[in-house]
């Protein structure tokens, strides 16, 4: 049986389209706190990565427009 409890170690933050001011900022200040953090830089790419990290945290930048294929 898989537990629900967050691991100590080994927890991944991603970021998809983070704002300039994030990158700048808060992501250099969790990496200096030794959290792993990863940018997805194309929303396409994210279901992918998400699905093999599956106890990872992600925010999303909802007010980036995404392109969508038509």
């Amino acid at each position: 049986m898989e537990s629900r409890e967050n691991p100590i170690f080994g927890r991944k933050v991603f970021f998809l389209n983070p704002p300039l001011q994030i990158e700048n900022s808060v992501l250099s200040i969790l990496k200096e706190s030794e959290y792993e953090v990863y940018i997805i830089r194309d929303y396409r790419d994210a279901k992918p990565i998400l699905a093999e990290n599956k106890d990872a945290i992600c925010f999303v930048n909802v007010d980036k427009q995404l392109e969508m294929d038509v």
